[in-house]
């Protein structure tokens, strides 16, 4: 750009479940969080790490995945969003951000759909 004056504006997407003003409200309060402090230099290093660690115990040994690296959350969601899409995953996938002491923490978390993790058949 030769116009140096004009920063571009950022994009971002909000995506909602209810309808107009109403938000749904997700009840966090049963699941078991990894809380991660590490963080990366590279989108490619937390692409790594997301798929080694959390995408694989994400479900099995804990519900939600807590981190301050947006690198390591967009990750993850984009590896259980496609592992969902091709349909792999039965589970739904959701994220979010919370801010606590001026820290944004990214918060990502899976729920099963039918049949629960570990069950032969399905009825």
């Amino acid at each position: 750009m030769k116009n140096n004056d004009r920063k571009p504006t950022p994009y971002f997407e909000h995506v909602t479940q209810g309808t107009g003003k109403e938000i749904k409200k997700h009840d966090l309060s049963g699941l078991i969080w990894l809380d991660e402090e590490m963080t990366f230099d590279s989108m490619y290093e937390a692409q790594v790490w997301a798929l080694d660690e959390p995408y694989n115990k994400l479900g099995w040994e804990y519900d939600g995945y807590r981190t301050t690296d947006p690198k390591i959350a967009g990750a993850l969601v984009w590896e259980l969003m496609k592992a969902k899409t091709a349909g792999y995953a039965k589970r739904e996938v959701y994220a979010d951000e919370q801010y606590v002491d001026k820290t944004i923490i990214y918060r990502v978390w899976v729920k099963w759909t039918r049949p629960e993790p570990g069950a032969l058949h399905s009825n």
